[in-house]
């Protein structure tokens, strides 16, 4: 039944105070404070947008956006216990299910998709995983993607633009220009469905890795988007930026570029909700492809006026679009609504119409992509073909470095440490690293490629070992001394064998935000380091450069 529409929610630092306010007052009434006291002490106001004046009214319409960002190369749920959400069979699912809704669906995401984490690790699956990855994409209805940086790790812009446009997607960069100053890549699209126009300009951060300096001239981004809007045409339904930028960068872009009703980007320090900049409105999405955000928007203005959060009535998008979306299920089937939810659904088109004209209203919503959305099973097959060719090029790859006179050195488990180091490894033995790959059982990943290279020691990578089997398996589950300290077969006989330093970006490959959100180096270093107290860290920054890629060396051209 569609219900009046609510009042506006407090905010989600306005409930924490609430709910503090209520813990000390219960805590107060139970250590002496006012017996008689029996009320609650008020909530306090709800904070809202007031509406602004409305602008020049236009026939409206409406549209949905969902926005990911960051995925970093997860192509499925982590197994890990923080944050197991996310991957390509639920995102289908999820992406199917808000469709269904009613008005026309765009799927946007902001870049950093191609490289698994911001280092490859030695894997040698990089180029195979971004070609699954633009496949993903283009089974989940991915319309427009922005690079990022970390994508240039694995493609030039020409066949990065290539790869997404032979898949049906765009792919858009304002920002990034050849040394003539003119883009390297598209730097918008159009896109339509259903009578919508969505204009989409691509707002790319400035490359860190040096080995494109000289092949990419960053253009300052609120000059580039004023350029790409203008080059739009002028019949759009709606225009938005695609961005990677920094959070200042963003809030330059939103206030000082007229023609963007939004721009949406990925979270950079911390997930923020939506913020307006003048006319301009920020949406960010989390990273990782853990969650995706919808944005629901009904526009009856000019396409460059900025969207209006939560508006002082609350127009609800959301009850609205799914009532109607009932609506349409039911005539489908000869059925139609009762006659009070009629009622209602037409009392809350009259508000819409009547408040919104000449308004650009949105409702955004952000959702943990978690078990309750179904796989599927195209994707799933997609991806298992993926890990099985993965682990078969890992185990040829292997082979063939133990067929050569002078390979690399090999990992040999941390068993062969035992006997020289038995106090290093029996500290070993108590810390958690011990249970890295009872974690995986717990959870039935013991044989999933992505999670062993964090869970086990040397796998996939240059020296270790590929063969999912028991003997491999029983020598290196587990985050064991080789995981710290690299690999040491030779040791100690050969001089030039010796144990490396752990460092923080050494921690940093498995220990990242998505996976050990809580990590800190210098308290997290004590609970696993092998050696005696006290251990002062070396101090390191938390920021790690990209690893120098030079673009001669990223090979043949994607097929």
């Amino acid at each position: 039944m569609l219900s009046p529409s609510p009042a506006p929610a407090p905010r989600p630092e306005l409930r924490r105070v609430s709910l503090l306010t209520l813990g000390a007052a219960l805590l107060l009434g139970s250590c002496g404070g006012d017996p008689h006291a029996t009320a609650l002490p008020p909530l306090p106001p709800p904070v809202v947008h007031v509406l602004s004046a409305p602008g020049e009214p236009r026939p409206a319409a409406q549209l949905g956006i969902t926005l990911v960002g960051e995925v970093r190369g997860e192509i499925d749920p982590c197994g890990c216990p923080t944050l197991p959400m996310g991957g390509f069979e639920r995102r289908a699912g999820l992406v199917d299910e808000l469709a269904a809704e009613g008005p026309p669906l765009f799927h946007l995401d902001a870049g950093n998709l191609l490289v698994e984490g911001y280092a490859t690790g030695g894997r040698g699956d990089v180029r195979d995983r971004a070609q699954l990855l633009m496949d993903l994409s283009a089974d989940v209805g991915l319309d427009v993607f922005c690079p990022g940086p970390a994508d240039l790790l694995v493609l030039e812009p020409a066949k990065l633009h290539r790869g997404f446009s032979e898949r049906g997607m765009a792919a858009v960069s304002a920002t990034w220009r050849d040394l003539d100053g003119q883009p390297l890549i598209p730097p918008a699209a159009v896109i339509e469905r259903e009578g919508v126009r969505l204009g989409v300009v691509g707002l790319s951060a400035q490359p860190r890795d040096t080995a494109w300096s000289d092949r990419i001239r960053y253009r300052d981004p609120v000059l580039a988007a004023r350029e790409a809007v203008a080059a739009l045409p002028e019949d759009l339904t709606l225009v938005v930026g695609l961005s990677n930028l920094s959070d200042d960068e963003n809030n330059r872009v939103a206030s000082q570029v007229e023609g963007l009703a939004a721009v949406l980007s990925v979270r950079n320090q911390a997930h923020d909700e939506p913020r307006v900049r003048d006319n301009g409105v920020v949406i960010e999405v989390p990273n990782r492809g853990r969650y995706l955000t919808m944005v629901r928007v009904r526009t009856a203005a000019e396409p460059g006026r900025g969207l209006e959060l939560e508006s002082a009535e609350r127009l609800d998008l959301l009850t609205h679009d799914r009532v109607t979306a009932k609506q349409q299920r039911l005539a489908a089937r000869g059925e139609q609504l009762s006659d009070r939810e009629l009622d209602g659904l037409n009392e809350h088109r009259a508000r819409l119409e009547q408040q919104g004209s000449g308004r650009n209203l949105a409702y955004v919503q952000t959702y943990p992509m978690g078990t309750r959305y179904a796989g599927d099973p195209e994707t799933a097959e997609r991806i298992d073909r993926f890990k099985t060719r993965v682990v078969a090029q890992e185990v040829q790859a292997r082979h063939e470095e133990r067929s050569r006179p002078e390979g690399p050195t090999r990992y040999v488990s941390g068993a062969r440490c035992f006997p020289c180091h038995t106090e290093q490894y029996s500290r070993w033995a108590l810390t958690g690293h011990t249970k890295g790959y009872e974690s995986l059982l717990e959870r039935s990943e013991q044989s999933n490629p992505e999670c062993l290279t964090c869970h086990a020691t040397g796998f996939a990578v240059e020296g270790g070992w590929a063969e999912i089997v028991p003997s491999n398996v029983l020598a290196f589950k587990a985050v064991q001394c080789e995981a710290c300290h690299g690999p040491l077969e030779g040791h100690p006989d050969q001089d030039d064998v010796r144990p490396q330093i752990p460092t923080q970006a050494t921690c940093l490959r498995c220990h990242d935000e998505a996976n050990s959100p809580a990590f800190d180096y210098v308290s997290y270093l004590p609970r696993a380091i092998c050696t005696a107290p006290p251990y002062q860290p070396a101090p390191e920054p938390l920021e790690q450069p990209l690893p120098a890629v030079h673009p001669d060396a990223l090979g043949a051209p994607l097929p």
